[in-house]
């Protein structure tokens, strides 16, 4: 009894092991045994529900492309990249038929509504609503692939604000503000080798958008303060490849749409000027900076109104000499002409007065000064916003080589308009008069071709202020760390010795006495006065941050650029240091301080690093520091 008692027990001790091995043993027959639906043919290009990739990719398990992600896992990007034209899809007559539809009703406000059935008026915003959603999916993708057209498709924005807000949540929204636009390079796609560019920006709402561009704007790289136009649908932003737009304000009247102000305007010059303004101001963003400086417009309600503050048309004929002073102590100069653009409009503004001048024997010309001259006495002038005045300086005008009074060389200038605009001398050449020393348009001419004209000529001028563009905003959070590399400098050829190399001792010959101890003894700035001029500077910043923000200075030894400051040149005549006045001679050369291609600071940067791997700000001594 006791022997079959202990039998139950044992077998109950094994039971569950038994179990337990029936039931891996049907996992495993469920993975190893394929199920009757999965053995079932799927028809071509359709994909196979019980599995996690399509049929006919199957096998690419390893080799994974966009093909054989899922919808989540396939990447918007790509999307972009293998774009079908969706432009024709049906969705979109339906939906413009429901908006004809909805603004043929008299009554918007179904509650209140007594000429139709309440039921079929829910009904019909059912539908709108529906079929917004249904657009919505199409049009995020054309965005994606092509947004161009999409802008070009999009709800005109007056349409869409008359819309409800059950439909107006689901369509796009019309922009036209500033973004500071980030550009990041990407490569993870074998099938697109040469990898993607992907584009965002947070708009004025804080709302982050991925950018799609097109056109001028296909290849933008990061730039802080951009113009933008386009539209959004929910985190997609169809990028115009303009910073402006042109539409119409409420009185029909064409009107320029900048950073989200219209500007109307009298002229098709000041149209096309101020284009060629905002495309000039892009063009100028750099290795330097990276923000766009755009002129100006603050306080402007019109291109009118800028260009009034920017030109001062002057009726009252005057000599060049009166006209030339009248312009210097208004703080302006005689309007100096770089672009085609600027040309036809000041043109326009001489042929809109009518007001004739006089030549020296009073006989009335149509002609108008403009800010040019050969004339080697002739200065220059420039205003200084720090002092709120002019400065003067010499523009090297000589007889025959025309300057502007901003000191470029006229022929230059000329060089940058369009190729085919015709040559704006009359005659197609610098005039060479010797009595005839300054600049003046003949408005009557077709294209506002400019001449010669002598001093005591008396003609209308327009004066140009230098309004500037705009300043970069104080966004940097004045809180922290930061390192700050300051690298002492000198010239190759600046110092004592003859060789680039300054060592001031010498023997009774002149030769330098152990010149491989004295290496580049010249320094421009001392050590000692560098660090306390930095103990100001990092006091400055700490008072004006509350101690938030700390200034780190690291301070090279001083370096030597391979530039020279000086051009060997003929003395002019004999002096206390060469009796014969053939050797000793030298001007001072202008060389870029920012240059980002072989400037002073950049060549002070790379020889730093050269001499010691802690002034290298690439390397690990500057590891952690968010700016330098």
């Amino acid at each position: 009894m006791k022997s079959r008692f202990a039998k139950f027990v044992n077998i109950f001790r094994i039971l569950p092991f038994v179990i337990l091995a029936l039931v891996l043993f049907k996992l495993t027959s469920d993975r190893l045994i394929p199920s009757k639906k999965l053995s079932e043919p799927v028809p071509v290009g359709e994909e196979n529900p019980a599995s996690p990739l399509p049929s006919s990719n199957a096998d690419n398990l390893l080799g994974k492309t966009e093909s054989a992600l899922s919808p989540k896992e396939y990447d918007e990007w790509c999307q972009a990249r293998d774009y079908v034209d969706l432009s024709s899809h049906e969705i979109f007559q339906k939906f413009d038929q429901w908006v004809y539809d909805f603004n043929k009703l008299d009554c918007l406000n179904e509650k209140n509504c007594t000429e139709h059935d309440p039921g079929k008026i829910l009904q019909f915003h059912a539908l709108g609503s529906k079929l917004a959603l249904e657009r919505k999916d199409i049009f995020q993708k054309i965005i994606r692939g092509d947004p161009q057209k999409a802008i070009a498709m999009a709800i005109p924005q007056e349409l869409s604000a008359s819309l409800p807000l059950s439909i107006r949540q689901n369509i796009e929204t019309w922009h036209s503000e500033k973004v500071d636009l980030k550009a990041i390079h990407v490569c993870f796609d074998p099938n697109h080798p040469e990898g993607l560019i992907k584009r965002f920006a947070k708009l004025g709402n804080g709302q982050q958008v991925r950018l799609w561009a097109y056109g001028k704007r296909e290849k933008i790289k990061t730039i802080d303060g951009l113009a933008i136009w386009g539209v959004s649908l929910e985190d997609d932003f169809a990028l115009a490849d303009t910073a402006y737009q042109e539409t119409s304000n409420q009185q029909k009247q064409p009107v320029i749409k900048f950073a989200g102000v219209d500007y109307a305007y009298r002229f098709e010059s000041e149209r096309e000027l101020f284009i060629d303004e905002l495309e000039k101001a892009e063009r100028r963003v750099s290795f330097i900076s990276r923000r766009v400086s755009y002129p100006i417009m603050a306080g402007s309600s019109s291109l009118s109104d800028y260009y009034d503050k920017k030109y001062d048309l002057i009726l009252t004929p005057m000599t060049w000499h009166d006209a030339n002073n009248t312009a210097y102590f208004r703080n302006g100069r005689l309007a100096v002409i770089e672009s085609e653009k600027e040309n036809d409009f000041i043109h326009d503004q001489f042929k809109d007065a009518k007001v004739n001048g006089f030549d020296s024997s009073g006989n009335q010309v149509n002609l108008a000064w403009i800010g040019a001259t050969d004339s080697a006495d002739q200065n220059g002038s420039s205003f200084d916003p720090d002092t709120n005045a002019s400065a003067i300086f010499e523009i090297n005008a000589t007889e025959g080589d025309w300057h502007w009074l901003d000191g470029k060389d006229i022929n230059e200038t000329i060089s940058d308009f369009d190729s085919e605009f015709n040559a704006m001398w009359l005659g197609g050449i610098e005039p060479t008069n010797a009595k005839k020393d300054f600049g003046a348009m003949d408005w009557s001419t077709a294209e506002g071709n400019w001449t010669d004209a002598n001093e005591t000529y008396r003609l209308p001028f327009i004066i140009e202020y230098d309004l500037g563009g705009e300043p970069a905003p104080n966004l940097v959070e004045a809180k922290g760390f930061r390192k700050v590399l300051v690298v002492p400098a000198r010239f190759q050829d600046e110092g004592y010795g003859l060789d680039g190399n300054s060592a001031p001792l010498t023997d009774q010959f002149g030769n330098p006495i152990y010149p491989e101890l004295v290496q580049d003894s010249f320094e421009p700035v001392s050590q000692a006065n560098l660090a306390s001029a930095m103990e100001d500077v990092v006091q400055y910043f700490s008072d004006n941050s509350d101690g938030l923000f700390q200034i780190i200075p690291v301070i090279s030894s001083t370096v030597t650029v391979p530039l020279d400051k000086y051009e060997m040149t003929e003395s002019g005549g004999a002096n206390l240091y060469d009796s014969s006045g053939q050797f000793i001679g030298a001007i001072e050369l202008e060389n870029e301080e920012l240059d980002p291609f072989g400037g002073i600071g950049e060549w002070g940067v790379t020889m730093a690093a050269d001499a010691d791997e802690k002034y290298d700000i690439r390397s690990h001594f500057f590891w952690g520091i968010s700016s330098i």
